[in-house]
């Protein structure tokens, strides 16, 4: 009975090992996207005015988009870092396109601060694919100045005027994790204790018995 038992057990173990890993894999199907925003204008941190030029990079997940309100598609509290110079500060924000206005835009928690651009390369564009880089000349930028700003460690950043901006998005898929061994080794133990039961089965089988 507790060989009986034991042989259960090991079975169970196989096969939640080859799930577990499964669930793992599958999950690194997710894929990454970076937006990056490039440009010039005027910006404050804590009242303090920076640099002319600036970039701010968002890094997410596709799978976080969110095209319920199409044709403005969001993507939510996605971080981001903005770097003007020596000053690097990280900021949540919503990135939203508008694929019939082609445009595209990030904002602050009350979309009241923030900077865009339109471009008829954007019609159509829903932010889980990559595209450009896209560069606006000054009647195509889309600024929210009305205020607000962005929390960051280093105090309230705000932007103030726009005078150039360019965009672009970087789609790629998240390498595997190292689950995918614990997956191969969950099959691998299935295969090896199934080889081993057919074989102990095949030993006390009549035909095997009247030969010894």
């Amino acid at each position: 009975m507790g060989v009986h038992m034991s042989h259960k057990v090991m079975w169970k173990a196989a096969i939640a090992a080859a799930l577990l890993g499964l669930l793992q894999v599958s999950a690194s199907k997710a894929t990454t996207v970076t937006y990056t925003f490039e440009g010039t204008g005027g910006v404050t941190l804590d009242g303090v005015t920076l640099g002319d030029a600036y970039s701010v990079v968002f890094t997410g997940d596709t799978s976080l988009v969110d095209s319920s309100g199409s044709p403005f598609i969001r993507y939510d509290n996605i971080t981001g870092t903005f770097t003007d110079g020596a000053v690097v500060e990280t900021i949540v924000a919503t990135v939203e396109s508008n694929s019939e206005l082609a445009n595209i835009d990030f904002y602050n928690s009350s979309f009241l601060n923030g900077l865009g651009l339109q471009d008829s390369a954007l019609s159509g564009y829903a932010l889980d694919t990559s595209i450009g880089p896209i560069s606006a000349p000054p009647g195509t930028l889309t600024p929210t100045l009305a205020g607000g700003g962005f929390a960051t460690a280093g105090g309230n950043l705000l932007f103030t005027s726009s005078n150039s901006l360019s965009f672009s998005a970087n789609v790629g898929v998240t390498p595997l994790p190292a689950a995918l061994p614990l997956f191969a080794s969950g099959l691998g133990g299935m295969g090896v204790f199934g080889w081993w039961k057919k074989r102990k089965d095949k030993r006390k089988s009549p035909a095997a018995l009247s030969a010894a």
